[in-house]
């Protein structure tokens, strides 16, 4: 309980971090199975405030799955968060690029680097290149 008071973990990553504290499977099964039945943890809440928070702090939908993926959130709950009509990913990426390029598009070689920082952030190429116009 003290983990979740906190913030909000996915199921698996509490599992871990259980593990890691040395506690037994039988136990951590029990504890975990009480804590979704009582509502403080909880899969979906947490994927929406990480999708959120990631969004906000400039990142694209291919690196936020990804992050939710290793953190054991279903690929479905993914799919349905990322699709979200209140996220606009073009215009992340639009301030993003804003915000780490006040000179705006580069030419040649430094245009693909930009590129690549953006698909770093996960953005996917189809959107690199319509902002570039690469």
């Amino acid at each position: 309980m003290r983990l979740l008071a906190r913030r909000d973990y996915s199921l698996v990553e509490l599992q871990q971090r259980l593990r890691q504290r040395g506690h037994e499977q039988s136990a951590i099964e029990q504890a975990l199975t009480e804590c979704q039945q009582r509502g403080w943890q909880d899969d979906a809440r947490f994927a929406g405030q990480f999708v959120r928070s990631r969004y906000l702090q400039g990142y694209g939908p291919l690196r936020i799955a990804a992050e939710l993926r290793q953190r054991g959130v279903a690929a479905a709950l993914i799919d349905a968060l990322l699709e979200d009509d209140e996220l606009d990913w073009q215009q992340a990426l639009n301030q993003l690029f804003a915000r780490r390029f006040q000179g705006g598009a580069a030419a040649g070689k430094e245009r693909y680097k930009q590129a690549r920082a953006l698909q770093q952030r996960g953005f996917d190429n189809d959107q690199i290149r319509q902002l570039l116009d690469l």
